[in-house]
C-alpha cells in the first residue's frame, strides 16, 4: 500500500509533467501546423474514450491531438496547407520525418524545404525541386512550371497515428511505414493554424497548477507531522 508521501509525490510529479505539456501547447498557439499535446492523468483502457482505436495508456503518458487546424490565407506561394488528413514527408539526417506545417521556402538549389532546411519529398522519391519563380500547385500536389507538371508533392498517412513520435521542430517520426494518399488535396497560399485552443489550455494550465499546489501542500504537511513525531517520541 503506497504511503501518503508516495501518493502526494506521484501526484506532484504527474501534474508537473501535465503543466509542462499545457505550457508547451500555449507557447505554440501561433505555430503553423502544430498539433496539441495531450497529457493523460488517468489510465485509458478498455471502455475509455477512443479505446477502440488506441492501446491502453499509462498514467502520466502524453499523446497528440491530430485534429486539423483552420486554414489561413497567406501571401506566399511556398506556403502550403493540407486539406483533410495526411502529412508532408521530409528527408532529415535521422531519416524520414512528417509534418502538417507547410511553411516552406525554396533554397538556392531550388529545393522546397522546411524552416529547418529539410527537403520536401516528391511522390515517386527524391526532393521537390522548383526552378520557375511563377510556379503553381495543382490541388493534387502537382507542381506546374510554365504550365507543365514537373513533380508532385508526396502526402502520406498512417493507420495508427499514435505510433508517431514528436521530435524537435514540431516534426514527427515513426517506425511504421506510411501509406501514400491516393487523392491528396493541398492548398497553395494557405497555412494550417495550430489546433491549440487558448481557452481550453489556459483552463487546463490553471487546474494543473492548483492540483500541483495541493499535492505540494500534502507533502509539506506530511513532513511537518513526521518532524513533530521525531521531536516528540512517545507522544500520541
Amino acid at each position: 500500500m503506497p504511503s501518503l508521501i508516495d501518493m502526494a509525490s506521484g501526484i506532484f510529479s504527474r501534474e508537473s509533467r501535465a503543466l509542462e505539456t499545457a505550457a508547451q501547447n500555449i507557447a505554440n498557439l501561433s505555430t503553423p501546423g502544430y498539433k496539441r499535446a495531450v497529457h493523460f492523468s488517468t489510465f485509458l483502457g478498455p471502455g475509455s474514450v477512443n479505446s477502440a482505436r488506441q492501446p491502453a495508456t499509462p498514467v502520466g503518458a502524453n499523446a497528440t491531438d491530430f485534429s486539423p487546424g483552420k486554414l489561413v490565407p497567406s501571401s506566399s506561394a511556398t506556403h502550403l496547407a493540407i486539406s483533410g488528413s495526411g502529412f508532408f514527408q521530409l528527408q532529415t539526417d535521422a531519416g524520414p520525418a512528417y509534418t502538417r506545417s507547410g511553411s516552406f521556402q525554396i533554397d538556392e538549389r531550388g529545393r522546397l524545404i522546411s524552416p529547418q532546411g529539410w527537403p520536401v519529398q516528391a511522390a515517386g522519391g527524391g526532393d521537390v525541386v522548383i526552378q520557375d519563380p511563377n510556379w503553381k500547385l495543382a490541388p493534387d500536389g502537382t507542381v506546374l512550371e510554365s504550365g507543365r507538371p514537373t513533380a508532385r508533392i508526396l502526402l502520406v498517412d498512417f493507420q495508427d497515428k499514435h505510433g508517431l513520435q514528436r521530435t524537435l521542430g514540431g516534426l514527427f517520426q515513426s517506425d511504421a511505414r506510411p501509406v501514400e494518399i491516393d487523392m491528396p488535396v493541398i492548398r497553395q497560399g494557405y497555412l494550417e493554424s495550430s489546433n491549440v485552443s487558448s481557452a481550453t489550455d489556459m483552463v487546463q494550465l490553471m487546474e494543473t497548477i492548483r492540483r500541483a499546489e495541493t499535492a505540494q501542500k500534502l507533502v509539506h504537511a506530511y513532513d511537518d507531522m513526521l518532524g513533530r513525531a521525531l521531536r516528540q517520541p512517545g507522544e500520541a
